[in-house]
């Protein structure tokens, strides 16, 4: 994003909600809206002219999100921030980044597994610059022995060599420009404990395979598990000692000091503690994710031979019986043996529409599944738990559930509830 000579302007927004924009913020003299690419070409809002605003309608994706250098809007969550990280957690998501935006966070004391993957995919962005212009190297003075060099460590050498008829040896002193210095301790320190313990959250393999290939880079640097560097960085960078050349280390010193040091941030309070990549999440899928990663965890053995699929990869069925020339994906197959007892699908929405129902009888009627349910969000007011719409067709005809999940209550209660319940079903 590029740099604004001003503070640019944040405006809040809610999920599903709408917010209006003036006009002469969003026109270059050209006429043309000034909407940044990364942003106009996703779907993070839909975008509606009204007089002189246009009206920013957001989605299912939330975080703060730049539509230009004066520009930002945040969008936040209906989920209380404290069930949003377990829905990430138990769903396995990584949380998204937008790669082209910083943002400011605020640091909070307890340690947050969630914002891990933000923050290590900062660095590796981050570390483009080393790629791009070189590892920081520093002058250092070190001792060796061999044939005579200028600077010769005469103590060591009587000591060592001349004592015991060596003339030809001697011990010297000499600077070298060396990789292996406090910053490349940390960073090399920091990509190994990102490998080994944060990168076992990490399921993108691009992801690992960058951690591995930025770790090779520092193969002439020891691996100082001590951390025995740390207090001189933390005073390199305290009284500004990096070179204006190799300024980009200032960044990744500070996010592996983050890193190493078991801290976390705040994705609810904007803060001007810290400066990461800006996240952004799409609740559809994590939602999705989730719903479904706890029935897989369910205890099934109670009922040898029931197994929780997912439909969009675990099984393959086509719409019609004499045809395979349309494939159906419902959210969630639940099969015993290799009977199908429940078919599910999930979404994130305030309320459910005529097209949502009629695709899942039409899997079901496709799959001879005798019971459907829906399954979206439910907050406070609104209706929750299991609700039964009715049967369609007659005699042995589908039946209909909804499951309203209530998501800004004690998550663990709702869990145990809603897993029963649905178990109950088949």
């Amino acid at each position: 994003m590029p740099p604004s000579s001003t503070r640019p302007i944040v405006y809040d927004c809610q999920e599903r909600h709408a917010v209006s924009l003036p006009l002469d913020h969003l026109l270059l003299p050209n006429g043309s809206l000034n909407i940044l690419p990364a942003v106009s070409s996703k779907s993070y809002f839909d975008i509606d002219c009204r007089g002189n605003t246009l009206s920013f309608i957001a989605g299912k994706y939330v975080g703060l999100i730049p539509i230009n250098d004066r520009i930002l809007i945040d969008v936040k969550p209906k989920i209380p921030v404290k069930s949003l990280t377990r829905l990430i957690e138990i769903a396995g998501e990584e949380v998204g980044v937008l790669d082209f935006f910083e943002r400011n966070y605020q640091e909070q004391p307890t340690f947050d597994q969630s914002v891990l993957d933000l923050v290590i995919k900062t660095l590796l962005v981050q570390l483009r610059a080393i790629e791009q212009e070189g590892l920081y190297k520093i002058y250092g003075r070190v001792s060796r022995s061999g044939i005579f060099r200028p600077r010769i460590n005469f103590a060591r050498t009587l000591q060592t060599q001349w004592s015991r008829g060596n003339f030809t040896r001697t011990h010297f002193d000499l600077f070298e420009y060396s990789r292996d210095n406090p910053l490349n301790r940390l960073l090399k320190y920091t990509l190994w404990y990102c490998g080994n313990f944060a990168g076992l959250r990490v399921r993108n393999s691009e992801t690992r395979n960058a951690l591995a290939f930025f770790f090779n880079l520092l193969d002439q640097v020891p691996l100082d598990k001590s951390l025995s560097f740390v207090p001189a960085v933390q005073w390199t960078l305290k009284n500004d000692q990096i070179p204006v050349l190799r300024g980009y280390y200032n960044d990744i010193a500070r996010t592996c000091l983050f890193l190493v040091g078991n801290r976390s941030i705040s994705l609810e309070v904007r803060g001007d503690d810290i400066s990461f990549l800006s996240f952004v999440l799409n609740l559809e899928d994590v939602f999705e994710k989730y719903i479904r990663n706890l029935l897989k965890g369910a205890d099934l053995t109670a009922q040898p031979g029931l197994r929780v699929l997912n439909g969009n990869t675990e099984i393959q069925s086509y719409l019609f019986s004499d045809s395979r020339t349309v494939k159906i994906l419902p959210d969630i197959v639940i099969k015993k043996d290799k009977t199908v007892l429940l078919l599910a699908d999930v979404k994130y929405k305030p309320k459910l529409s005529e097209v949502d129902r009629y695709q899942i009888i039409a899997h079901a009627c496709s799959m001879s599944v005798n019971k459907a349910v829906i399954i979206l969000p439910a907050f406070a007011g609104g209706q929750s738990g299991l609700i039964r719409r009715g049967c369609v067709g007659r005699g042995n005809g589908i039946e209909l559930f909804e499951y309203h999940f209530k998501v800004d209550v004690d998550l663990r209660l709702e869990e145990e509830k809603f897993i029963a319940q649905i178990f109950v079903m088949i």
